[in-house]
């Protein structure tokens, strides 16, 4: 009896895999050079990523570490928000709220700041894939809100200022 429970158990995780839902990720690349300003090509290197709301040195929303081998002419390639298990890009309220982009490299000799710097407009396609309305404006000047009902109907109104 216990055999044919676990391979029920067993058949069920198979028919049932977790959830394989893809994240949104940030896809970020990077010249990694050494101190003199040369790439540095096929090499080891770390960084530590965090994002952090309201201004350079705000709140930590997200943080990741990544290890990588940069490619032939010193590039780099992370996937920014792949990481976090607890906040994702698609948590975050970029509508609401500005983020900063916090960077540190380590070449081979430990962690060095590169900085901090606002995440502009790429992310922000992440708040547009779910917001309900579009405002156009006409010719004239005229704004109005477009919307689109689950039916495919769309419709506008104007926008008083």
């Amino acid at each position: 009896m216990k055999k044919i429970i676990l391979a029920a158990i067993a058949a069920l995780a198979v028919a049932c895999p977790a959830n394989t839902e893809a994240r949104t990720v940030l896809k970020y690349q990077t010249l990694v050079s050494d101190t003199e300003g040369k790439p540095l090509a096929s090499a080891p290197v770390s960084f530590n990523i965090v994002i952090r709301q309201g201004s350079a040195t705000g709140s930590a929303v997200i943080s990741e570490t990544f290890s990588t081998t940069t490619s032939e002419a010193g590039i780099a390639y992370l996937n920014i928000g792949e990481q976090s298990q607890y906040t994702t890009l698609d948590d975050l309220d970029w509508a609401g709220s500005v983020y900063f982009l916090d960077m540190s490299i380590d070449r081979g000799a430990g962690m060095q700041s590169l900085g901090a710097t606002q995440i502009m407009s790429v992310p922000r396609a992440i708040y547009a894939s779910t917001a309900g309305a579009l405002v156009l404006e006409s010719p004239s000047g005229k704004r109005f809100k477009v919307t689109i009902d689950d039916n495919g109907q769309v419709s506008t109104q104007p926008i008083s200022e």
